[in-house]
């Protein structure tokens, strides 16, 4: 489970991920990525062979948004990875004090300098995974 490890190996990883929450709550009239993740879940699992199961993973609008930008990836991958990016990023903001402009970390090095995040990030890229929200 991609989420609940890497909100252990950031600091603060539950009020990170409340606050990218929060702000995923505010735009859920035109998309609510956490939903999209969850749907794509549950057609997965409810489709009995792995052409269904993409077949699955690929309706709908977002289908025809994916296919054209990212050749047709597994749209609940997809959006799992956003997730986990904006959880980082928000970890990285609250990490970061605005006053230290000059000195800050940059946000790659941020990344870097942690591997257990780049690990947990390589989950999303296995084939078995269990990739829903917590």
């Amino acid at each position: 489970m991609v989420i609940p490890d890497l909100l252990r190996v950031i600091r603060k990883g539950p009020a990170a991920k409340a606050c990218v929450d929060a702000a995923i709550d505010q735009c859920s009239m035109v998309y609510n990525l956490r939903d999209a993740i969850e749907e794509a879940r549950v057609l997965a699992e409810q489709a009995t062979g792995e052409r269904e199961k993409r077949k699955h993973t690929h309706k709908g609008i977002a289908h025809a948004i994916y296919t054209f930008f990212a050749d047709g990836a597994d749209v609940g991958l997809q959006n799992l990875r956003r997730y986990f990016r904006l959880i980082v990023f928000q970890a990285y903001l609250q990490s970061t004090q605005p006053d230290t402009m000059k000195s800050f970390e940059t946000f790659e090095a941020y990344v870097r300098d942690r591997p257990g995040m780049a690990y947990i990030r390589s989950a999303t890229n296995r084939p078995h995974n269990d990739y829903a929200p917590q």
